[in-house]
This record gives C-alpha cells, structure tokens and sequence, in this order.
C-alpha cells in the first residue's frame, strides 16, 4: 500500500509536470518496459550546496573521523582542519496582533475544519506538518492543553508521510486558548472516532497538502 501510494505521487508529480529524482524515474521506465532517456528528460542538477548543507556533512564527517582517531584507525581528524561556510542567520517574521485578529476574523467565513487548522497553527505556533500531524490522543480536554510529537512531511519521490518532528525541543505541550479548544471539541464532536490512531483532521490532511502542492 505504501509503495503504490509513492508510485502515485511521483506519477501525479510528472502529470504536472513537475522533476522526480531518477532513482523513481528509473522504476517508472521499468515498469514501462521503455529506457528512461527515451522516456523522460534527465536533467542534472548542478546547483552548489547551501552553507547550511555543506555544514551538515561537515559536522557529520568530522564526527565520524573523530570515532576513526579515538579507535586508533588514523592519527588525527582531517575534517578539523577544514573551515565550513558560515551560514547567515534569518530573523525571524511574526505576525502582529492586529494581524492575527483579521486573521481569525476571516477565518469565520470559511469551513471549521479549515478554521481550526488555522487556530491550530497561531495558537500552538506549530508548523503546518506538526498541526497536520495531532492525533486524538494528543489532545487534553480535561487540562485544555495539546502535545506535538509528530509532523507530517511530503517528498516528490515518498509522498506524504508522517515522522518526528524536526528537533527535540519541538516536541512540546502547548495549551490553547478558549476559542482553539472550541474548534477542536466541535471537530471531535462530528468525527467518528474509531481509535487514537486517527490524525486529528483524518480525511483533511491529504486535502490540505494537496492544495500546497
């Protein structure tokens, strides 16, 4: 089921026209019993590594190489010598009162699974993936307060799947104002709830990143 939900979103991909990578490319020709160049266009992407990347590896190859010198399988860690790029520091864009309050004001007008969502998302300052991915049982009633453990990512090649999210401090309690709490009991209200597996907003997710796509 999870390998033709991926085939589905790579061929979805490719309908709108959009690049796959070509380790999905390849299986696609497979499957048409046709050779990938006659059937797609392989593009290589030359774009250099962000600094942020580039010290990713950094860090990651000079962690390695430090076990390899404590191990005694070299003398010393060539990654130390190395200088990574500096990466820029962004500030960081919020919203100002008065703008959340039209935000909410014209979130009245439109469907309540919609509307929470955005509730969601300024109250709990949560990415969209991490509101995307509360399930029941992280939702408090009786302490009004909703914990964030999971997130819902999407990739081209995998498709829309949930994992942690993306650091230890962003799974979190976070408790809600009145009118959030209003909106998720209304949801809870008309949902069929089966089990606590089921994603707070269950048969809306694939909507919403649909819509992003």
């Amino acid at each position: 089921m999870q390998r033709a939900s991926r085939s589905y979103s790579c061929l979805r991909e490719l309908l709108k026209g959009s690049q796959i990578n070509l380790k999905s490319a390849e299986k696609i020709a497979i499957a048409l019993n046709c050779p990938v160049k006659k059937l797609l266009e392989v593009i290589i992407d030359s774009t250099p590594l962000s600094p942020k990347t580039v010290r990713e590896h950094h860090i990651l190859c000079q962690t390695i190489l430090g076990h390899a010198v404590k191990e005694g399988l070299i003398i010393n860690n060539p990654a130390e010598r190395a200088t990574p790029p500096k990466v820029e520091k962004h500030k960081a864009e919020f919203f100002e009162a008065e703008d959340v309050a039209d935000i909410i004001q014209a979130a009245e007008n439109i469907p309540i699974k919609w509307r929470t969502i955005i509730h969601l998302m300024i109250a709990t300052g949560g990415r969209r993936g991490e509101v995307l991915g509360l399930k029941w049982e992280n939702v408090d009633f009786e302490f009004n307060r909703i914990y964030i453990d999971t997130c819902v990512y999407y990739r081209s090649d995998v498709g829309i799947f949930t994992d942690k999210p993306k650091t230890e401090s962003s799974v979190r309690w976070v408790k809600p104002p009145p009118a959030t709490s209003s909106q998720t009991s209304t949801i809870s209200r008309k949902s069929t709830r089966t089990s606590f597996d089921i994603p707070l907003l269950h048969s809306y997710i694939l909507q919403v990143w649909t819509a992003y796509l």
